[in-house]
């Protein structure tokens, strides 16, 4: 088994491993898999590097199964998670900046990826969130707490 697939088999273990039901259930599967599935596609057809835009796909919403949704604590322990699970997976110091510099503002909320695989992710991230049942879900679940009034669920969704 190569090393992207030792990842991705450590990802789906600590999402069915999850206390959260829908992190458990349902968001490998219909968010963080179709999230790769986009990335590697478009990453191909632009000439970017697979390996690292489907990494960092995998890998960027990875302290949700710790229980952290919120920013900034989010990105700062998906980092944290990411270079253990690379490192222990034999990647380098530079395939982990590589990846860490795709999933830096893939929400495009402060500025926009920089990197071809950046942009790769961050486009498979949003047609993810668009082309599943993610926002209902969301909803469902709860985890919509980053305001209780409705231009914030519009700003953040937007």
């Amino acid at each position: 088994m190569n090393r992207i697939e030792n990842v991705r088999k450590e990802i789906e273990s600590l999402h069915r491993e999850c206390n959260d039901e829908c992190m458990r259930t349902w968001f490998f599967e219909n968010h963080v898999a179709v999230v790769a599935k986009y990335a590697e596609e478009i990453a191909k057809k632009h000439g970017a590097n697979t390996e690292i835009a489907v990494l960092a796909s995998l890998l960027h919403d990875i302290a949700r199964t710790k229980g952290v949704f919120n920013e900034p604590a989010l990105a700062d322990e998906s980092f944290k998670m990411a270079e253990d699970i690379m490192k222990k997976n034999g990647y380098s110091a530079n395939e982990i900046s590589l990846v860490f510099k795709a999933i830096e503002n893939h929400g495009c909320r402060d500025a926009l990826p920089e990197t071809l695989e950046g942009k790769a992710m961050a486009t498979a991230d949003a047609l993810a969130h668009i082309m599943t049942d993610f926002y209902l879900v969301f909803g469902f679940t709860g985890w919509l707490n980053v305001t209780q009034e409705y231009e914030g669920y519009v700003n953040w969704a937007l």
